[in-house]
Parts: structure tokens; sequence; C-alpha cells
């Protein structure tokens, strides 16, 4: 079974996995982000998305010593995830767009 990293924090445990999967995930956004400006057409983001959580994992579980399928659906998870919340903003953001400029 894998270990978890926690810290404690006052009187709570803190799970540093947590921390790493969401700054992954900020990472992941802005490289697709910087690819999209410099070209990259939008229809593959979400692939780079997932490949990008794919790979990050891919080094992370290298270092941590776990196994190639760990990693995989690891990877998996973190790439839908970006995807998922970049279009979650993107929804929200348009949508309080429309409601403020009366458009819609």
């Amino acid at each position: 079974m894998q270990e978890t990293k926690c810290k404690k924090v006052g009187e709570k445990m803190f799970d540093l996995e947590i921390v790493e999967g969401i700054s992954a995930i900020v990472i992941i956004i802005a490289l697709v982000q910087v690819a999209q400006k410099t070209g990259m057409k939008t229809k593959y983001a979400p692939l780079m998305s997932l490949l990008l959580g794919i790979l990050f994992s891919f080094g992370y579980n290298y270092f941590a010593e776990t196994t190639w399928y760990i990693a995989l659906i690891t990877g998996i998870k973190l790439g839908l995830s970006a995807v998922g919340t970049y279009s979650s903003i993107k929804n929200s953001l348009e949508s309080l767009w429309q409601q403020k400029t009366g458009t819609g």
C-alpha cells in the first residue's frame, strides 16, 4: 500500500499530494494556454492536457518509486481535471459577462 505524505498544520493533517496535484493542474492549464497563443488549434487542447498530465505524473512517480499504472491513472486524472477546471471557469466567466452586458 502506498503511503501519503502528510504534514501537521495546527490540529489537521495536510495532504501534500493534494497541493502537488492542484499545482500540476494549474501548470497544465498555463502550458496549454501558452500553446494555444503560439498557434495550437483549440480542438487539441484537451489532448495536450491529458498528455501533459500523464507526463507530469510519470515524472513525479519516477522519483516517488510507484508503479507505472498508478502513474498512468494519476496522469489521466490530472489531465482531465485540468480540462474540466478550465472549462468550468471559462463557462462561468462567459455567463457572468453575458449577465453584465445583457447579451445572450
